[in-house]
């Protein structure tokens, strides 16, 4: 392979490197975490799609601190929602998993 031939394959990884690695984001949060007492019955947060006319898909779920996903007994609803460009959407858990679960163990829920 010729010094030339060589330096072009070079510059074609770098700018595939450089253009592969954009991505945008249409969907904004208000908090990136719920804070559930014993006396609340639930807790939401708000997500607003930025982009006017692209509609987003967002996806939530619970973990534990080591990262794994938790499916009982908290639970975010819906866990899959369509945005569409404009509008708002929100993320919640259910009342009486979280109200049953927080009352048992005493302490705060933290989603």
């Amino acid at each position: 392979m010729s010094i030339t031939s060589n330096k072009f394959c070079w510059m074609g990884v770098v700018m595939l490197a450089a253009v592969g690695g954009t991505a945008q984001a249409g969907v904004s949060l208000d908090r990136t975490r719920l804070i559930i007492t014993g006396k609340d019955s639930s807790a939401s947060a708000n997500l607003t799609n930025t982009s006017p006319d692209i509609p987003f898909l967002a996806q939530s779920w619970v973990e534990d601190s080591k990262g794994n996903k938790i499916t009982s007994p908290l639970v975010v609803l819906p866990p899959l929602q369509r945005i569409n460009g404009g509008q708002k959407g929100w993320r919640g858990s259910p009342k009486l998993m979280v109200l049953t679960s927080c009352r048992r163990i005493g302490k705060a829920c933290f989603i």
